[in-house]
């Protein structure tokens, strides 16, 4: 009796902990910037997951900034789709002047 009970125990936990495993679905981006507040795009954006190496990503954001005419910055940001997402090839353009506090740009960024 003890027998039959400790394995019918031991088929519930193989059984439970083996649907307890979520495959993890969730965009995988690659941020390549250095001059992005980082901590705040990874608190901000949900439902992805941010990887250090860019070959486990789906997504690379490239960003490239350089000063304007008014002493603000240009910001160029290239969305690169990999792997399943390899059609995927946006950029997206914007420019900052000098009276933008940080958190101005953080939000436009």
């Amino acid at each position: 009796m003890l027998k039959s009970a400790f394995t019918t125990l031991l088929f519930f936990c193989f059984t439970f902990s083996s649907f307890s495993q979520v495959s993890n679905s969730d965009l995988k981006i690659f941020l390549d910037c250095d001059r992005c507040d980082t901590t705040y795009m990874k608190q901000n954006l949900g439902n992805v997951q941010f990887v250090r190496d860019q070959s486990f990503s789906d997504v690379h954001l490239f960003f490239v900034t350089q000063r304007n005419g008014s002493g603000g910055r240009e910001y160029e940001i290239d969305f690169i789709g990999k792997n399943e997402f390899e059609a995927i090839n946006y950029k997206l353009e914007f420019s900052t002047d000098t009276n933008m506090t940080n958190d101005d740009i953080r939000k436009r960024t």
